[in-house]
């Protein structure tokens, strides 16, 4: 998982709030294809907002502990295992 490549593959991807929800839907040929979609939490919509170039596991951990109540480790457990499944999603597409 590589975060510079999913802050790449971002702009291949339409993202709207429904509710509390983020809802990723991958664009092929500027269509939305709404046969695969990516639902993410309020969490996943923060992580979603904040990932861009130069973004580390480290600087993501420390948003989240800051702005949600959640130990370190535990964060960052949590943000690998999320980044995992957001990589396979995009960049396996």
């Amino acid at each position: 998982m590589n975060i510079n490549e999913i802050a790449a593959a971002k702009s291949n991807f339409v993202a709207r709030a429904v509710d509390e929800e983020l809802v990723l839907v991958p664009l092929r040929n500027n269509v939305a294809d709404m046969t695969e979609i990516f639902n993410l939490n309020e969490v996943g919509h923060f992580i979603w907002n904040e990932i861009q170039e130069g973004a580390t596991i480290e600087s993501l951990t420390e948003k989240i502990v800051s702005e949600y109540e959640v130990e370190s480790d535990v964060a960052r457990e949590d943000l690998e295992a999320f980044l995992q499944d957001l990589s396979n999603f995009i960049l396996n597409d």
